[in-house]
């Protein structure tokens, strides 16, 4: 089985394709379809630009997509930066720039602001025959405003898991994949691959 996944991230490809890595699938990512046009991520929602994604780069490869969408929720910023995650601090910011933005954001708030937050991630599937399915998952947790650990991408290194006393980042991969938003979404993603073997 061939699958796309509609993503050129490096990190995020390389969890999935970790994911996928016991099942007899080939993996392909945007990075293997320099041609492909892009898709403009304008939903409201996580649902809507996951399954845009999808079905836009299942269209033009004529395989298999997987598109992740997904965010930090930080309940004290409104729930921001939500579908804005990857832009936060602006179109063409890293994810240092973000991270250092949402510190900046949490450090106006008084210090008894409560830090919680939440990983949000939708996956869709879509296959050419017209079969698709849509996951949501999601993970609890805290901010912290000094980042730690060297692992994941994104925000992972200021979100913090008060069970593991750890943040996102200094879990092993094997580790983040069993308690994080795409590693549970990924989980149930497996479960329906079948249908789309078949």
């Amino acid at each position: 089985m061939e699958i796309v996944i509609a993503s050129n991230n490096k990190g995020k490809v390389e969890e999935i394709k970790n994911y996928l890595s016991d099942k007899n699938i080939i993996v392909f990512s945007l990075e293997d379809y320099p041609d492909f046009p892009g898709v403009t991520e304008d939903g409201k929602t996580y649902f809507e630009n996951a399954f845009k994604k999808a079905h836009a780069v299942c269209q033009y490869t004529k395989k298999t997509a997987i598109a992740d969408d997904s965010g930090l929720e930080i309940e004290a910023l409104n729930n921001n930066p939500g579908i804005y995650s990857s832009r936060y601090a602006g179109l063409q910011a890293g994810a240092n720039d973000n991270i250092k933005k949402v510190i900046e954001e949490l450090k106006k708030l008084p210090p008894e602001t409560s830090k919680k937050a939440a990983f949000k991630c939708v996956i869709s599937i879509a296959h050419p025959n017209g079969n698709s399915d849509v996951i949501k998952e999601s993970c609890e947790g805290e901010m912290i405003l000094s980042p730690r650990g060297t692992h994941g991408f994104g925000y992972d290194p200021i979100f913090y898991i008060p069970e593991l006393k750890a943040t996102m980042a200094e879990l092993s991969l094997a580790k983040k994949n069993e308690i994080s938003h795409r590693g549970k979404a990924m989980k149930r993603l497996k479960e329906l691959l079948p249908k789309y073997i078949k």
